[in-house]
């Protein structure tokens, strides 16, 4: 493939979330730069669409969107000094609680994605890292590896999205991911990580540390959030 222009390096750019649920500007940030840039990547967007049962054909509802996702692969190499450990260990951090927020509100550092002038996610998540140590020096520190990282967008819920039939205005149902948070849905679901006290006190959740994946919590509406 060829390539023109400026060589430029893609990049993460990792910030401390607030206690509001947005980035804290650039005073916490810290920029990891990939030392050779990916040859590919993947970003994926998925719709849902609700297909009710009838005797007829019918056209499928749409039902919102998912969060976009980006999976990457990063390759490290320290070769001619060093290690990656460093680099390891910041990409590992990602995927754990800001210790700013572990005390109160635990919530996951926010990452952007870009190369050049193109920014693939502006706000996401880290939902895992998995490393393959390729390389190593006689004494066994690894000096080559492989980091296969998968980003996943933070947004704002849509407004009157997946309603759940029955229930107090705009309450919406959410199923718990691998690596979420109540801060982390808040964020996602209702616009702020402040507002999982609330998804806690509606779900009858005592520890917000203990969420299973795969267990469905119920989502009220923000103004609904702010009564309760």
């Amino acid at each position: 493939m060829q390539m023109t222009g400026k060589y430029q390096s893609a990049y993460l750019r990792i910030s401390a979330p607030s206690t509001n649920g947005q980035s804290n500007g650039t005073s916490g940030e810290d920029t990891i730069h990939f030392p050779f840039n990916p040859k590919e990547f993947t970003v994926e967007r998925t719709a849902e669409w609700r297909v009710k049962p009838s005797k007829k054909a019918s056209m499928p509802e749409f039902t919102g969107t998912k969060p976009g996702a980006v999976t990457l692969e990063m390759f490290l190499d320290a070769s001619d000094g060093g290690d990656v450990t460093g680099l390891v260990k910041k990409l590992f951090n990602c995927v754990s609680p800001d210790p700013k927020t572990t005390r109160n509100k635990p919530s996951p550092p926010f990452v952007s994605f870009g190369w050049g002038s193109s920014v693939y996610l502006e706000k996401a998540i880290v939902k895992s890292v998995s490393v393959k140590y390729t390389r190593f020096r006689a004494d066994g520190t690894p000096i080559r590896a492989i980091a296969t990282v998968h980003l996943e967008e933070l947004r704002p819920a849509q407004p009157g999205q997946n309603p759940t039939s029955g229930s107090l205005e705009g309450m919406m149902s959410r199923t718990v991911a691998s690596g979420d948070t109540l801060p982390s849905i808040a964020y996602q679901e209702l616009g702020s990580a402040d507002l999982w006290r609330p998804i806690a006190r509606i779900n009858g959740i005592a520890d917000p540390l203990r969420i299973r994946p795969g267990c469905r919590l119920i989502i009220p509406s923000p103004t609904t959030a702010s009564r309760i």
